[in-house]
């Protein structure tokens, strides 16, 4: 019989193996492409704050600021987890944005690892718990979001880690959990401000414990003395988000959202039609929420059980699902494109995903039937979102199909351009559709793809011509089909060997 130290060491091991894992599969399919903004702005910023010790980025590319400057309007969270990346890329003489998509893939592989341990500590089993890290992580839209430049990964990360932390304290009761509850709350805040609204979520998780608690007799002090330590544990990341929006816009609540919202002409939360958003988040095939991640749906079988096995964390789960929905029906551009799927959505998978442990113990013969088939279809539609880079299909609309955008644009911000909404209730639109097209298309060019030299793709306005609009997006086919070379095969026979070798040793030790 396995003692104590031995099953920790392997479930240790088996940790570090999802990371390893994880991480070999997110190299696998990074994305050959540096046309997001949010990344490019990313590395702008970096560049700006490690060669002359400043925010702004070059003239065009952000928002003028309170001193004519340009500057970036996303959060200073991501940038500074970039700063390693960035520097090593100094120091070894490589492009240092050649290293910051490694933030996300890092990112994505930690928030694996954190499934796992966050279920496990529910009480479910190693190999429950592995199953519940690798729906999340690979066949939820989270996959996709491991190679995109984007913040969400980052904001769900934290978040989670956030409520992990604090289920940890109403287990321990140590005080030290509500500090680290609190810091990575920050953390998602100063990456996305949108974050704020996941804290009545861990909040509700704290007051829950003390609430139905019978071993602590003066609950309103011992409430209001934890919320107290929260809120001041939050106070220098309030303020940093606060500094930084003063020195760049002249306000401590301008994000610079605002600033392009005047400008454009738009109110982003007045006559927003919230049905549409709500329907169009769940229910329409251009950005349903289950489309995108169909083992999400298993949430709803398997919450009743959850709740009874686990109350306080399925309310703390639910009422941060609530919150997010809620929010981001009444956004103007609940869409969030230009993106795979519903990318403002991507924090709340973690809470559909991990009750669906509650019923993987012994599931009937139609249930595990169905489970299978869920997270099949899962996996399917994950690979032709990460083969495929989201940019084609809209460029798709516009070039090949006509599609009018709608287009916002004013003096001193960015130019934004959507799909009319009309577009993502209609079947015949659908993007997962559209990828599966792509993704043979693009078989059937890849032996027969001319090459195309750097210069000419540099100087070149013709988006038809451009490799992500007609082969696969992993930058290592990028660099044999663009740089004449066969060296970026070495790539993917490295990360092969890296996940067979870790697979091997997820089986051992998942079965220990």
């Amino acid at each position: 019989m396995m003692n104590s130290n031995s099953s920790d060491r392997s479930s240790n091991l088996l940790i570090i193996d999802i990371f390893l894992f994880s991480l070999a599969f997110y190299l696998l399919i990074l994305s050959g492409l540096n046309i997001f903004d949010v990344g490019q702005a990313r590395v702008d910023v970096l560049s700006s704050l490690t060669n002359h010790f400043d925010f702004n980025v070059p003239t065009g590319s952000g928002v003028k600021g309170v001193d004519g400057r340009d500057y970036s309007w996303f959060g200073i969270g991501s940038v500074l987890l970039g700063i390693p990346f960035y520097l090593l890329g100094k120091l070894l003489h490589i492009e240092p944005a050649t290293l910051i998509p490694l933030v996300n893939v890092t990112i994505s592989a930690s928030t694996n690892c954190l499934m796992y341990v966050f279920t496990s500590s529910i009480g479910y089993s190693k190999r429950i718990s592995l199953t519940i890290s690798f729906i999340y992580g690979f066949t939820t839209m989270a996959c996709y979001y491991a190679k995109d430049p984007g913040d969400q990964s980052i904001e769900t990360l934290f978040i989670l880690f956030s409520v992990y932390c604090m289920h940890k304290h109403t287990i321990t009761q140590k005080t030290s959990y509500i500090i680290y509850s609190a810091f990575s709350i920050g953390m998602a805040v100063i990456t996305r401000i949108n974050a704020v609204i996941a804290i009545p979520a861990v909040l509700t998780l704290l007051l829950l414990e003390y609430i139905f608690s019978e071993f602590y007799q003066d609950k309103l002090k011992q409430i209001v003395t934890c919320i107290c330590l929260f809120c001041i544990c939050l106070t220098p990341f309030a303020a940093l988000n606060m500094w930084y929006n003063y020195y760049r816009f002249g306000s401590v609540f301008e994000t610079g959202y605002g600033i392009m919202a005047t400008k454009w002409g738009l109110n982003i939360f007045a006559g927003t039609n919230t049905i549409i958003g709500l329907t169009g988040l769940l229910f329409s095939p251009g950005k349903g929420f289950f489309f995108y991640s169909p083992p999400t749906l298993f949430f709803f079988i398997s919450v009743y059980c959850f709740f009874k096995l686990n109350f306080k964390i399925a309310l703390c789960f639910v009422t941060l699902i609530i919150s997010y929905f809620a929010f981001y029906s009444k956004y103007l551009f609940w869409h969030g494109d230009w993106a795979w799927g519903p990318r403002f959505l991507l924090a709340t998978i973690p809470y559909f995903i991990i009750p669906i442990a509650s019923i993987l113990s012994n599931p009937s013969g139609k249930l595990k039937t169905f489970i299978v088939a869920g997270v099949i279809l899962g996996a399917a539609i994950q690979i032709t979102a990460i083969s495929i880079s989201p940019y084609r299909y809209f460029n798709y609309l516009k070039l090949n199909e006509n599609i009018k955008f709608d287009i916002a644009q004013g003096d001193g911000v960015q130019p934004i351009q959507e799909p009319p909404t009309e577009t993502y209730f209609n079947w015949r639109r659908s993007p997962i559709l559209y990828h599966v097209k792509f993704v043979y298309d693009s078989a059937k060019k890849l032996s027969n793809y001319n090459y195309v030299e750097k210069t000419y793709l540099a100087n070149n306005n013709d988006v038809l011509s451009q490799p992500y609009m007609n082969i696969f997006d992993f930058k290592w086919l990028y660099l044999n089909y663009i740089n004449h070379t066969y060296k970026g095969i070495l790539v993917p026979l490295l990360m092969i060997i890296v996940l067979c070798a870790c697979g091997k040793n997820i089986y051992i030790h998942s079965n220990s």
